[in-house]
């Protein structure tokens, strides 16, 4: 009877080891550590092919094509397991999309999936930044090419007196300051 609790004792705690998809898993996120992509990207695929309703193994298979700069089969992947994924790997999927689409420079689609992103997890300060920097560089691409490039242009001509200025401009600030301290005699207007 001893000898059958220990065996079932040792079951439910290394019962994980007699699944193939997880030993692939765990073997794809060894190689990842180590940034063997396609050896990581091979454990991978052969979880996926035993197992395919596994949403982490879709989120790890992405990671490695992103890692590999291959970003619509990063993001096709993605899209693909979400339904599968555990509500806590939701919010890092949307961002990942969304990575993948400002790596391709589509700023749009980028801006929509970090705001999916920030619907799941409010509290993800890096999904508000890069909103804001897909913004930005939305709205830099609103901009009339003619605009863009008389600016350019300005700014290029102007860089040596604009650093002089500002040179400048900080040491006058440094003169002008006012004392802290009134004296005595004067009266603070």
């Amino acid at each position: 009877m001893k000898i059958f609790i220990l065996f079932l004792l040792s079951f439910l705690l290394f019962w994980h080891w007699f699944d193939p998809v997880v030993r692939k898993n765990e073997l794809g996120i060894q190689y990842y550590n180590q940034k063997m992509w396609q050896e990581a990207l091979n454990a991978f695929l052969e979880a996926k092919a035993i197992d395919r309703k596994r949403g982490e193994i879709y989120f790890n298979v992405a990671a490695v094509l992103y890692q590999q700069k291959k970003f619509v089969q990063s993001r096709e992947e993605l899209q693909k397991g979400i339904v599968y994924l555990p509500a806590q790997l939701k919010a890092s999927a949307f961002y990942n999309i969304a990575n993948c689409y400002f790596q391709e420079n589509n700023f749009v689609q980028a801006a929509f999936w970090y705001r999916r992103a920030l619907i799941s997890d409010q509290q993800d300060i890096q999904a508000k930044i890069n909103l804001e920097l897909a913004l930005q560089k939305m709205q830099k691409e609103q901009e009339p090419p003619e605009e863009k490039e008389q600016q350019y242009e300005m700014e290029k001509k102007h860089q040596p007196l604009m650093d002089y200025l500002n040179q400048n401009e900080k040491e006058l600030q440094k003169k002008q300051q006012r004392p802290t301290q009134i004296s005595q005699n004067e009266k603070d207007w």
